[in-house]
């Protein structure tokens, strides 16, 4: 069976020259709720650059966290990245993320 991180790769793959990142952001999304660890970080990628959502770089660090606490390997200037253009969260705003991202499911 095809995990979602695997449809929403296929998408952006096989879409060309005008990728669907719409589609592609719900196959990662659906992924992180079920708790493949790919689709954390291709959440957070879709989050910090604006594809298929809006760019949130406070949603990007809280699912980069999730990913790598997940086991997936983070570069560490990704971090930087967020922090020079995002603001640190409180563990009350990064609860409040998460909560949301699991209710919605």
């Amino acid at each position: 069976m095809t995990s979602y991180s695997e449809k929403g790769k296929e998408v952006l793959n096989r879409s060309g020259l005008f990728p669907d990142y719409d589609a592609a952001f719900w196959y990662f999304l659906k992924g992180a709720q079920s708790g493949e660890k790919d689709a954390f970080f291709m959440l957070a990628e879709c989050y910090f650059h604006g594809l298929g959502t809006d760019k949130d770089l406070d949603k990007a660090d809280v699912f980069y966290h999730l990913a790598e606490k997940a086991g997936c390997k983070v570069d560490h200037i990704i971090y930087e990245k967020i922090e020079n253009g995002g603001r640190n969260l409180t563990q009350e705003e990064i609860d409040k993320i998460v909560a949301e991202f699991y209710c919605a499911g």
